[in-house]
């Protein structure tokens, strides 16, 4: 059995401010920070320490290479992550202030570079009874579901709901308040794909989670 984790890679900025930033606000942080981020990155870094055989695919940009250090150093193979030195990183501004608290904004740059090839080519090189995990931080998500359930691969998926537009249509839609609602959204997710999902974990943005059977 072999897993690939068709991830996101993301370098993490994370701002020391006294609070978070509010309209026409300008703020002096006091301190910067640098770190390897990315639901994609942790998970895999996470499943090779707990001595599973992962690999990741997605892809990196301008400044990615650290990302690439940090997944070999964990034991994971990245012969499936490609280079794009045309294209930025995929990278997040954090602030983080003294209680706690945090603001995200996320840049998806390479992450959302990943096509339908770079996916055919990856998943040529695994079959049925492999696994296969996702996240909401890359593009060409329905096709990598539909692909590798062609293959009889399982599947593990993250999702994590935000405001906004985006053209991952197939996943980011505004989070629901009730499981009933997710149910429903979910459902109807499965049919555009024929896929199998048993049930959801949605995490909400502001704090726990609601899950839901399908």
């Amino acid at each position: 059995m072999k897993i690939v984790n068709f991830g996101s890679l993301n370098v993490d900025y994370v701002y020391r401010v006294p609070h978070v930033i509010v309209k026409g606000e300008t703020l002096a942080s006091t301190s910067r920070n640098i770190f390897s981020g990315g639901k994609g990155l942790n998970q895999s870094v996470a499943l090779s320490r707990a001595g599973l055989p992962v690999y990741h695919a997605g892809c990196i940009g301008q400044g990615g290479e650290i990302l690439l250090d940090v997944l070999k150093d964990s034991g994971v193979n990245t012969d499936f992550v490609r280079n794009l030195p045309d294209v930025p990183v995929g990278h997040t501004i954090i602030q983080n202030t003294d209680d706690g608290d945090n603001c995200i904004i996320l840049f998806g740059g390479a992450n959302q570079a990943v096509s339908e090839e770079q996916v055919d080519e990856t998943l040529s090189h695994f079959e049925e009874g492999d696994w296969i995990v996702l996240q909401n931080e890359i593009s060409c998500l329905k096709y990598i579901m539909e692909k590798a359930h062609e293959r009889g691969m399982n599947g593990e998926s993250e999702h994590r709901y935000y405001r906004g537009e985006s053209d991952r249509r197939y996943y980011s839609r505004e989070y629901r308040e009730t499981g009933d609602r997710i149910k429903k959204d979910f459902s109807e997710c499965a049919c555009d794909f024929d896929a199998r999902i048993s049930g959801v974990c949605l995490h909400l943005s502001a704090g726990g989670f609601i899950s839901a059977d399908l």
